[in-house]
Order: C-alpha cells, then structure tokens, then sequence
C-alpha cells in the first residue's frame, strides 16, 4: 500500500490491515530424529544410509519429494545415485531416506551429498536445511589375497612327487573380509597353473 496527502500532509490511516494468503510448506533434514551412518568403513563392507526429512510446517506438500544422492569420490569425481521419489508429506510427517552404500568403488575419502527437494521443485519457504553432506572415509585394500595350498600337509615345489590320491588343502587369507573371495578371482583371472 502506498498513500499520500500532499495538501494536509497526513496521509489516510487504516483501521486495521487484514491479509488471506496460503501458507508454503516447510522441510528440514531431522538428524535428531533419525541419523545413520558410519563416518569410516572397509573397502567392500555396505554402509547403511538413513536420514529423517520432516515438514515442520502446517501445509503439507503437493506432490512426492524428489531426494538427490550423491557421492563424489577421492578424485572428486560425483557418482549420482537414483533413489525414488519419496512419500507425499503432511503436516508433521516425516520421511525417511534410505540407501545402502557399496563401498567397493571408492577407497580413500569420499562425501555424500543429499538434497530433500532439489532446485525448488516444490513450493518451500526455505531450502538451506534440505542439504547434508558427510565424510566417508573407505579403508583401501592394499594388499592381494594370499593362496596357500598344501599336498598331505607339505608344500610341493614343481617336479615333486605326490601320492596317488593326496590329501589337498587350499586357504585363503586376506586382510580384508568383505572383499577376499571376489579379491581372489580378480587376481587370479587368466592365470595358468601346471600339473606337473
């Protein structure tokens, strides 16, 4: 509202000033109420991934929420990963993004990046508490799977004769427990042995 008396100087005064309008809806990330997450894992070990997102507003949302989840890598390079849409949130409701991290593809620091309604796609009053973004430190598998196979309890050398029908005995032992079978048939693909 704009007023002005240029001829008394005191412009009109109201009684009183009513406004109708609609709420927007409101959102923001809840860790209080639900946060999971370990900050370090082995390479190869599932990392649970859960978050609370709640409407701390008295509007509720007009569609299902859109989540982006992103990590980005020890190179910086962003792998984005396709969650579905979320459920439709009321007043006081709460949504829960949930995803279970593969750890194998990143060793070294990583991030995680996630976005409740990204680039505004729905009316929001505010959208800096939609964001999070967590350090992800993946402990790298540095060493090969050692393959270690005994004939009747001895380690034979090439030309060694064995029994008949000996007793064989093959282990395997990594450092890593999440990755030491796959481990071992990467390192071991392609390679010939002799039965001599």
């Amino acid at each position: 509202m704009f007023t002005r008396d240029t001829i008394q100087g005191t412009p009109y005064q109201l009684r009183y000033w009513r406004l109708n309008g609609s709420f927007v809806p409101e959102g923001a990330l809840a860790p209080n109420i639900l946060f999971v997450m370990k900050d370090t894992a082995d390479q190869g070990e599932l990392v649970d991934f859960k978050l609370a997102f709640k409407n701390i507003s008295q509007t509720a949302f007009a569609d299902s929420m859109k989540i982006n989840f992103t990590i980005t890598d020890r190179n910086n390079v962003p792998h984005l990963v396709t969650l579905p849409k979320g459920k439709v949130l009321v007043s006081g409701d709460t949504l829960i993004v949930s995803y279970t991290i593969d750890t194998r593809d990143y060793p070294g620091n990583n991030t995680v990046f996630v976005e409740v309604n990204p680039n505004f796609d729905q009316p929001e009053q505010y959208h800096f508490n939609n964001i999070l973004f967590k350090d992800l430190f993946v402990k790298a598998d540095n060493f090969n799977p050692l393959l270690d196979v005994t004939f009747d309890g001895v380690h034979i050398l090439n030309k060694d004769i064995v029994s008949a029908k000996p007793h064989i005995l093959i282990n395997l032992k990594d450092e890593n427990r999440y990755l030491a079978l796959s481990e071992f048939v990467a390192f071991y693909a392609g390679k010939s042995f002799n039965r001599e």
